[in-house]
């Protein structure tokens, strides 16, 4: 289980970047905001401060979490605990439910984000982009990655 998961983690990490930089390009030949026209400069620098944030929020969550989800995950599967371990799910069928499930977690998640004033406190960050492009997806704050993270574990 331990190397499938770190198989899954490499290849969300390549497939994310790899995405990203597609995006950008995209974004770059076909800009749906004319936010940076004519100011590569400035939408480099945009881009960084996003990514840089996006990069230590990731850190934060590889380092500080990632054992905690392992461990619950670990527990959950020893003890059959859980949803997915209750219900007689073939792989494919669990995997695809485990998506969902976490899917509409985080759609929950971002609606209470919206609606909890001290909440919104820590996403309103990811809102507050003057000029949005594809890496005002990377821009959360800490406390709302921390948050969330905590809340995922179980």
């Amino acid at each position: 289980m331990d190397n499938a998961l770190h198989e899954l983690g490499r290849w969300r990490s390549i497939s994310s970047v790899t995405v990203l930089v597609l995006l950008l390009a995209w974004e770059s030949l076909a800009p749906f905001f004319a936010c940076f026209a004519g100011n590569n400069g400035e939408r480099v620098r945009h881009g960084l401060k996003n990514l840089v944030l996006g990069i230590l929020n990731s850190l934060l969550t590889g380092l500080g979490f990632t054992a905690l989800w392992l461990m619950a995950a670990q527990w959950a599967l020893a003890h059959e605990f859980g949803l997915l371990n209750w219900l007689p799910l073939s792989g494919c069928a669990r995997l695809a439910g485990a998506c969902l499930l976490f899917d509409a977690w985080m759609y929950w998640w971002h609606r209470l984000n919206h609606h909890i004033p001290f909440l919104w406190r820590f996403h309103r960050t990811h809102h507050s982009d003057p000029k949005m492009d594809v890496t005002t997806a990377n821009r959360f704050h800490i406390g709302e990655i921390a948050l969330s993270s905590v809340l995922r574990v179980p």
